[in-house]
């Protein structure tokens, strides 16, 4: 009996590395041949002594401000929220539907979660080396690449000329000094 748990073991443990490996290249997939959109930004800035620096994300989309709240209160709590983007890439929530089939062409399906007032649509923390937090003041915008089954990575913030913001050309503050006169300008 003692043989037969080692090969479940060992099973087991392939077919969690197996649906990691799958997940990983889920990713690389949506990061390589997912559209770009950008997401307007209402960010938080909260510090954590475990995790180092950090920006918590709220995309002003998922935040339901763009209608009434009374008219979600029977929404399923998972589906899709579809999202109109513009000549720019800028999307504007349009709708909720549990598929992604019926879209425009400049429309796009971006999987939700919801939440008590809000909805999840992933991404919403974004880690940054200590000290250069301050260049991530002028963030407007969220990168996320989307692909055709909803999914979406956020790959950058963005400034509002969508401008990527750079955080390895931008030089670190010492610890304690921010204040007017000792914020650097990121490097050009």
């Amino acid at each position: 009996m003692k043989k037969y748990w080692k090969y479940i073991f060992i099973g087991a443990f392939l077919m969690v590395l197996g649906a990691f490996n799958y997940q990983i290249f889920h990713k690389e997939e949506t990061l390589k041949n997912g559209d770009l959109i950008f997401l307007e930004l209402a960010p938080k800035d909260p510090r954590s002594l475990m995790q180092g620096d950090y920006m918590v994300l709220r995309y002003k989309i998922a935040s339901m401000e763009w209608d009434s709240l009374s008219k979600y209160e029977n929404l399923p709590s998972r589906g899709f929220l579809v999202v109109s983007v513009n000549d720019k890439k800028i999307g504007e929530g349009k709708r909720f539907q549990q598929s992604t089939y019926g879209l425009k062409p400049n429309e796009y399906a971006l999987k939700y979660f919801k939440k008590e007032f809000s909805f999840n649509i992933g991404a919403e923390s974004y880690f940054f080396q200590e000290g250069k937090g301050y260049a991530l003041d002028s963030a407007r915008y969220g990168g996320l690449r989307v692909d055709k089954q909803g999914n979406s990575l956020l790959i950058g913030l963005y400034d509002r000329n969508l401008k990527l913001i750079d955080l390895e050309k931008v030089k670190v503050l010492e610890k304690n000094i921010r204040t007017n006169e000792s914020v650097e300008e990121p490097i050009q």
